[in-house]
């Protein structure tokens, strides 16, 4: 009888343990909420009407917009001082040899200091690359091999001639391939197979929140390390490491898992994923809250997809401390490291007008 208590005081324990288990994994980034300090936004002073609705690029003062408002998809400004210096708009949209067929571009810039323009729409892979972001001349278009029955995401460099790309094969659980130029070809990672969320989906219905909800961003250094994020749904992030072809770490630090069903993958009471920067030595997130998130951090007059907090881990996916900002930002955002400050856009609550502000870090 003693024994049977025992067993029955275990199995109970074994309960309660695994549904907190289950329940932690399941949080996305309230538990971090312990600010260090609150930082004091700087306006950037412009000399046009900023239409840019997100960061892609910064570099050296050098900073690019995406832009809804035109024919052309990106905007490059030049940051002095405390002022914003419009260069111009480029990467048009359009059919012809220097142009763009989609409209949601991406740009990336490798270990070489080469920057690539491209868009993914349409299951097409649609890269160019550039010299200068305002002089075509400078661009020449890329031949990536296609794929049939495929869908892509997010694209970042590896090595050589290798590129890791969100996506693959709709039909098959994969969440990431490797394209490689130089044999022109692309090729599935057999073992990256979409998070262990507890949903019962078909691969297509997977692919929809975690292939064309997916980010990636590339460790800046000689590693092959990967921030993996969902920007769309839930807070779920990972680290990965890869190998020839196959991934030799995966560690996912927020496990935020996003709500969906086969039918619908929209969830009202769904966070709606993260933004995020890498530096050789942090990854920086900056979640975005659903609008029936309780716990939302809300400011009068701004939109509930602004937030006003940025969080701080390690390459190895530990915490390390979060920040409270004095004004709501969207998720889009650029670490300087030599200034050791964050450049973000905002709104004014009364006019609906875009600025950029500079956020001072901390030593």
């Amino acid at each position: 009888m003693k024994y049977t208590f025992i067993a029955f005081c275990l199995f109970l324990f074994s309960i309660f343990y695994g549904c907190k288990e289950r329940a932690n994994e399941h949080r996305g980034l309230e538990q971090y909420r312990n600010y260090a300090a609150i930082l004091k936004a700087t306006p950037l002073i412009s000399d046009s009407i900023i239409y840019g609705s997100s960061i892609l690029y910064y570099r050296n003062d050098t900073i690019v917009l995406r832009c809804f408002q035109c024919d052309e998809l990106l905007s490059e400004y030049v940051i002095r001082d405390d002022s914003l210096r419009w260069i111009g708009n480029f990467a048009r949209k359009g059919k012809g040899p220097l142009e763009i067929a989609g409209s949601l571009v991406n740009l990336f810039q490798d270990e070489l200091g080469i920057k690539y323009v491209y868009c993914t729409e349409n299951g097409q892979i649609d890269c160019f690359q550039v010299g200068e972001f305002a002089d075509s001349k400078t661009w020449k278009r890329m031949d990536f091999p296609q794929q049939k029955g495929a869908g892509w995401s997010e694209l970042a460099p590896s090595r050589d001639s290798l590129y890791l790309i969100i996506g693959g094969d709709l039909q098959t659980s994969t969440l990431f391939s490797v394209v490689d130029l130089k044999n022109y070809k692309i090729s599935p990672i057999k073992d990256a197979l979409y998070p262990n969320d507890q949903v019962e989906a078909r691969p297509i219905t997977k692919a929809l929140v975690y292939n064309s909800g997916g980010g990636i961003m590339k460790r800046p250094g000689a590693t092959n390390e990967y921030l993996y994020f969902n920007h769309q749904f839930g807070n779920y992030a990972e680290i990965i490491e890869l190998g020839d072809s196959m991934l030799l770490k995966r560690n996912a630090f927020l496990k935020g898992y996003p709500k969906y069903k086969e039918e619908d993958t929209s969830d009202k009471e769904d966070l709606r994923g993260l933004g995020a920067y890498v530096t050789n030595k942090w990854i920086y997130i900056l979640p975005k809250y659903s609008n029936n998130q309780i716990d939302t951090p809300k400011k009068e007059g701004y939109p509930t997809s602004f937030n006003d907090e940025i969080f701080l881990f390690d390459w190895k996916g530990n915490f390390v401390t979060s920040y409270q900002l004095d004004r709501p930002v969207v998720r889009y955002f650029a670490i300087d490291e030599k200034r050791n400050c964050m450049y973000a856009k905002t709104i004014h609550p009364e006019s609906d007008e875009e600025f950029l502000v500079r956020f001072q870090l901390p030593d």
